[in-house]
């Protein structure tokens, strides 16, 4: 485990797991931690409702544990997403001498037109860390 540019607290947590073993009274049970490693120190457990998450820190207790989307992410590789978007105009009453004869059928309307459109599939393409998350016993 690397702990590196850490201090205070997070230092502390670092040197506790460090070597893989956690010391037992290290953590308060149920803290929440990450680890760059593939397995959580001794006496943690993985937090499978973490994996291929991203995870919120929120202070409304209504909002604890809620999960937004499906399916998680496996692997390293991030998902395609779309964007779908309304867009909306207003074109006003214009004569034009001539447009609108027995053969125009691409003249439109005055008033409001909208259409929606979906985007193409895209990432976002940003660097991201992905971590084991683990839940002390």
């Amino acid at each position: 485990m690397k702990c590196t540019l850490l201090s205070g607290a997070a230092a502390g947590l670092c040197l506790a797991l460090a070597g893989g073993a956690l010391a037992q009274s290290a953590l308060p049970s149920g803290m929440v931690f990450f680890v760059e490693d593939q397995n959580c120190p001794t006496g943690s457990l993985p937090v499978d409702d973490a994996k291929g998450r991203l995870l919120l820190a929120t202070k409304n207790p209504t909002e604890w544990g809620q999960t937004f989307g499906a399916p998680a992410i496996t692997g390293l590789n991030e998902r395609d997403h779309t964007h779908e978007v309304t867009l909306s105009l207003t074109l006003e009453e214009k004569g034009i001498s001539g447009a609108s004869s027995c053969c125009n059928n691409r003249a439109t309307s005055k008033g409001k037109h909208s259409k929606t459109v979906t985007t193409g599939g895209a990432t976002s393409d940003l660097p991201f860390v992905s971590l084991l998350v683990c839940k002390a016993n």
